[in-house]
């Protein structure tokens, strides 16, 4: 079944499309968004378990230039759909 997460981020302004881009590129990256607020960036992932989701943001996504920091929110039940 596995699991999903929404990352968001906080990024060097300059970099926001670089970051993005790179996120979005990403193997169990399914969505990117630049968005308004307090984050920048926020991106949709998913993954066969808690561990390598978690494993993806602090050894993948973190070490990207240009992320500052981060908030990672699993998600816990999905409503609707396309």
């Amino acid at each position: 079944m596995g699991v999903k997460a929404m990352v968001f981020l906080v990024v060097e302004p300059r970099m926001i499309g670089e970051v993005a881009s790179k996120l979005a590129s990403m193997e169990g990256v399914e969505k990117v968004f630049e968005i308004t607020g307090q984050y920048d960036v926020v991106a949709i992932l998913s993954s066969k378990d808690y561990e390598s989701l978690a494993s993806m943001v602090r050894n993948q996504i973190l070490r990207i230039d240009g992320v500052l920091r981060s908030v990672t929110s699993f998600i816990v039940t999905e409503y609707g759909g396309d």
